[in-house]
């Protein structure tokens, strides 16, 4: 495309700021813009730097939350909080305690209490707010075990 082919885009439009176009395919050079679907910018997101390297996880996990209990995928893990894939949804702000299953022969991990940030569908990321001591060190141990397998983030 040129920047002839804006011409009649760049008349119509003016100065005046105007939403994002969306669609726009020029069929007819009489037609008028306000015909065209329009559609607003997104809400921006805040960037976060965070604190810990998440390590991706593919461990089976049980949530319980008030009368919910629910199945689910811990998909990443970091030392404030996981991304679950669960098969119940749950609102933002709702306090979960979690059991990780991380081997068959090894006794699972509780999170005592951790408090959903964010979801999508069934999909929640958890900050961890309470851990007993020894909960803490052995997902401090499990997080530096695979940070010495994978010292760059290769995976």
């Amino acid at each position: 495309m040129y920047h002839s082919d804006f011409k009649g885009v760049k008349e119509a439009l003016g100065a005046s700021p105007h939403p994002l176009l969306v669609g726009f395919f020029a069929t007819n050079s009489r037609r008028k813009l306000n015909d065209m679907k329009t559609v607003r910018n997104p809400p921006r997101t805040r960037f976060v730097l965070r604190p810990y390297r998440r390590i991706p996880t593919w461990y089976s996990s049980y949530y319980m939350s008030g009368s919910v209990i629910g199945k689910g995928v811990v998909k990443n893990l970091s030392r404030t909080g996981l991304r679950v894939l669960g098969d119940h949804s749950l609102t933002p702000g709702t306090d979960v305690c979690i059991r990780l299953t991380l081997g068959e022969s090894d006794p699972p991990l509780e999170i005592s209490r951790a408090t959903v940030r964010w979801t999508d569908q069934y999909e929640f990321g958890l900050q961890i707010e309470h851990l007993t001591p020894h909960a803490a060190h052995r997902l401090i141990g499990l997080l530096n075990a695979d940070i010495s397998l994978h010292p760059n983030g290769a995976q």
